[in-house]
């Protein structure tokens, strides 16, 4: 019996402008190049999610604190990265197959199974993204500036096994998206 939670992470910049290039002119009788003057943008504010892994539970995950600490389910907690380049908040959304109270893995004969998805800040809490807006904030000062900065990961992501257990010998399979963006 194995849950595969597979994770794919879709970082989103944003930069108050769009990318410019400037282009080069040839060799001619005239010749025609370009560029772009910026002006009240002295930073342009970037993010990035970094470190994200798959998760694999299975019977002998172990038990993990789950939606604030207040249930133990079988599971496994991971970390990854949160990067904004001004040190800001950012809200996570992420999306992927669930229904209004969990999130829903499917093997491969079409059979499903629930199990519940949690993040929050490395050493604190962690909140459940299974319902409502599946999103988190990550509060402003908790980011990192850099991917440099990162090292083990300031922030934790959690897949636990729902209140039924799956089948015995299926494996069940669920893509979550993450997107990042700035507050």
């Amino acid at each position: 019996m194995k849950l595969i939670h597979r994770l794919a992470v879709v970082a989103v910049s944003l930069a108050g402008v769009g990318a410019f290039a400037a282009t080069q002119g040839t060799l001619g009788t005239t010749s025609t190049g370009t560029y772009t003057n910026t002006f009240g943008a002295a930073v342009l504010r970037q993010v990035q999610i970094l470190n994200v892994s798959d998760a694999l539970i299975t019977p002998d995950s172990g038990e993990v604190l789950e939606y604030y600490d207040a249930y133990k389910r079988i599971g496994v907690v991971d970390r990854f990265c949160v990067v904004d380049t001004t040190g800001g908040a950012v809200t996570l959304t992420f999306t992927g197959n669930y229904d209004d109270t969990a999130w829903i893995a499917t093997a491969a004969d079409g059979k499903t199974f629930r199990y519940y998805v949690n993040t929050g800040v490395t050493g604190e809490p962690m909140q459940r993204v299974s319902t409502g807006a599946r999103a988190y904030t990550v509060p402003s000062g908790k980011t990192v500036t850099s991917a440099a900065a990162c090292g083990a990961g300031n922030m934790q992501k959690l897949a636990a096994r729902g209140d039924i257990a799956p089948i015995a010998g299926t494996s069940y399979v669920s893509l979550v998206t993450m997107v990042a963006t700035p507050v």
